[in-house]
């Protein structure tokens, strides 16, 4: 339930971001409470591939950054790249 309310922000934080064409940083959360099982998963499993869709609406001309709570930025703000942003969230 926590996910999907997450989920949610997420698109609502992306849509408002997309419109107004402001910088987006996702905070995630890379922590070790999230290996704990999430129904046919795990909590970080189920986050990348939340995110994944979420950042799949996003606008190409869009900034983004990734910072996890334990590892820092894991992509640097700047220009939206597809193939960086995979990267980042796959590592």
């Amino acid at each position: 339930m926590k996910l999907r309310i997450l989920t949610v922000l997420f698109i609502v934080l992306l849509a408002s971001a997309a419109m107004a064409q402001q910088n987006v940083v996702v905070i995630f959360d890379d922590s070790g409470s999230m290996s704990e099982r999430f129904g046919t998963t795990n909590k970080l499993s189920a986050a990348k591939e939340s995110l994944n869709l979420v950042m799949g609406t996003l606008p190409a001309d869009s900034n983004l950054g990734i910072l996890c709570l334990n590892h820092g930025w894991t992509l640097p703000m700047g220009p939206f790249d597809s193939e960086k942003f995979h990267g980042a969230v796959d590592s």
